[in-house]
């Protein structure tokens, strides 16, 4: 009795979608600078017209909105580009199920090319992904969570995309995302030559606690 009780209560949050780990809200709170640091780093595809790639990484503590901050910008910076006529694709991969570059650029290969890359090697699956979406002109942002998951010579490579196959030729530019702990236990100079942009992300103040309740 006092269970169904307790279930015919009325829920204290107002949305009780927003509780679902995929939910990306209409308006996010509190994080309007993070978002402009990412249409900086990456307004290069549209003013490019798909001739650019960039490599950015999102940083902070756990529970500091960094995923919703980059499903957000990405929801948002796809609609705009094809308003432009950038044909953009967001690629989300959370690294605790992918934690290979190869699992990574086969699920791509087998999105865009309709094949299993069997046969093929990770940087010969890689062009024939490069080739099919530049000539569809299209584009891809590949957002990688939980990056550290990810052996280092992967991410290594992952980032190193647009110089083995050329800036003007790679049509894709990823962002990465990582605690601050995480990443500092994987973090290298080699890695860092290739991240064009590191936003870090402040944990919420009473204020936007405030704000966003």
């Amino acid at each position: 009795e006092n269970f169904r009780k307790e279930l015919s209560k009325r829920s204290v949050f107002r949305n009780s979608s927003s509780l679902n780990l995929s939910y990306v809200p209409k308006k996010l709170y509190c994080r309007d600078d993070i978002i402009k640091e990412l249409i900086h780093n990456f307004r290069g595809i549209i003013e490019g017209k798909g001739k650019f790639s960039s490599n950015c990484l999102l940083i902070g503590k756990g529970g500091v909105g960094k995923t919703v901050s980059a499903k957000f910008f990405g929801r948002n910076f796809r609609e705009t580009a094809i308003e432009k006529g950038i044909n953009l694709f967001i690629e989300h991969f959370d690294c605790v199920n992918f934690r290979t570059k190869s699992k990574i650029i086969r699920t791509l290969l087998g999105k865009y090319c309709q094949g299993s890359g069997r046969g093929f090697s990770d940087d010969e699956a890689m062009k024939q992904i490069i080739t099919k979406v530049k000539n569809d002109n299209g584009y891809i942002l590949l957002i990688l969570d939980e990056i550290h998951l990810i052996p280092k010579n992967d991410i290594w490579a992952l980032l190193d995309t647009a110089e083995t196959f050329g800036h003007h030729n790679v049509r894709m530019s990823l962002l990465l995302i990582s605690r601050k702990h995480d990443w500092i236990r994987i973090e290298s100079e080699r890695l860092l030559s290739r991240i064009n942009k590191k936003v870090k992300l402040k944990p919420y103040n009473l204020d936007d606690a405030k704000e966003i309740l």
